[in-house]
């Protein structure tokens, strides 16, 4: 980074004599300023990399050390200023600027991923210590109504963003409480139906892509569809006309309604109709989301599906009134070229015939209806005089 910033500077004249009116080379100076003081602040920061110790096996434990809290949350906030002068400089790169600086600011985008994809490896830790208390709730439930089970943990070192880990915590502890009560039957109901007497609950993980899936199964009684939707009927959650037409995995959506419970009373684990509405909500919170699948009589699994990290987002950069405004990745659903934009009725409307939609046109959709046609600069209430220039994604 140091040296860097050092080619930077000498390309930008950022010495005493530098031109201090010319405004690109203003936009220039400041972010590499910014640059120079991340430097700095990262430098604060000891790494086993320095003074090697003679002795290796020392070494070896400097490299096993774990980064404090603190300094992950400040490392993070170095790459986020890093991030935005790459920003403040590519906006500054324009058809006239010296190729060797539009060399620079490109290398300056590798010198930052990089370093960012480093301090998210910093702040990664396994997903086990989400589910320390877990092994207990197991147990202390279980005693508690004469139950058998046995709790199954697997793939647990899976890694994610720490306050994911954090935010998982409470509900995962749920969900295993949940099992134990709802799922698992006595011993003398599995042996009845011709299971083992114990129990299992089983927890599992699995990266995939940017996510982690995190599965939660027992293999108990089940959830009983029907049971839920008379219980839904009954507390006014949908009407009995509405219930029928429920499909079963429609139904176990609605074990995520606030206050809804099956239990016929209430104890100390159950019946509150507090739990599976809080989980859903503080996944959908990690921006992610949460699905059942149930087998009367075979037993259930919860699966959650997380980000890896919620830390830093992508995003799409889109213009509009000369602003430039981020909108997330998960909330863009497709991205087209602009159509022809038609005027009906005195608004303005795109056919669906001709957006370029992946996938195709949705089943059931003709050809000729026609979408509103919404330019963000007037949907904010935007001076869209303010530029010439059309609306532009990059």
């Amino acid at each position: 980074m140091a040296e860097f910033e050092s080619r930077f500077g000498d390309l930008l004249g950022t010495g005493p004599g530098a031109d201090d009116g010319d405004d690109e080379g203003a936009v220039f100076r400041s972010a590499v300023a910014t640059i120079e003081e991340s430097r700095l602040d990262a430098d604060e920061f000891p790494t086993a990399g320095g003074d090697r110790p003679d002795d290796a096996r020392e070494f070896d434990r400097l490299q096993a050390m774990t980064v404090d809290v603190d300094t992950a949350d400040k490392l993070l906030d170095v790459a986020e200023e890093l991030s935005l002068s790459h920003l403040r400089l590519d906006e500054a790169v324009g058809p006239d600027t010296d190729e060797a600086i539009r060399e620079e600011v490109s290398n300056l985008l590798r010198v930052v991923t990089d370093y960012r994809r480093t301090v998210m490896d910093v702040r990664l830790m396994p997903l086990e210590t989400a589910i320390d208390a877990i092994p207990r709730t197991v147990r202390d439930v279980a005693r508690s109504q004469g139950k058998e089970v046995e709790l199954v943990v697997s793939d647990a070192d899976v890694e994610l963003d720490r306050s994911i880990v954090d935010r998982l915590r409470d509900p995962l502890v749920h969900l295993a409480r949940n099992a134990v009560d709802h799922g698992i039957e006595s011993p003398e109901e599995r042996e009845a139906v011709g299971k083992a007497p114990e129990g299992t609950v089983a927890i599992s993980a699995e990266r995939v892509g940017d996510e982690v899936v995190v599965e939660l199964s027992d293999d108990g009684r089940g959830v009983n569809a029907q049971a839920v939707r008379e219980r839904a009927v009954e507390n006014g959650v949908v009407t009995p006309a509405e219930a029928e037409q429920l499909s079963d995995d429609e139904t176990y959506d609605l074990l995520f309604e606030p206050g809804f419970t099956t239990s016929e009373e209430v104890t100390d684990v159950s019946g509150r109709g507090v739990g599976m509405d809080v989980v859903n909500r503080t996944v959908a919170d990690l921006n992610g989301s949460v699905t059942v699948e149930s087998d009367p009589g075979v037993g259930t699994t919860v699966r959650l599906r997380v980000p890896v990290s919620i830390a830093l987002t992508e995003v799409l950069f889109v213009e509009a009134a000369d602003q430039t405004f981020g909108v997330p990745m998960a909330a863009v659903e497709q991205i087209t070229a602009a159509p022809p934009v038609e005027e009906v009725e005195g608004r303005e409307v795109v056919r669906r015939s001709n957006l370029d939609l992946v996938g195709g046109l949705p089943e059931g959709v003709e050809a000729d209806d026609a979408y509103p046609f919404v330019r963000l600069a007037s949907a904010l209430d935007l001076d869209a005089t303010r530029t010439g220039r059309p609306t532009t994604a990059r």
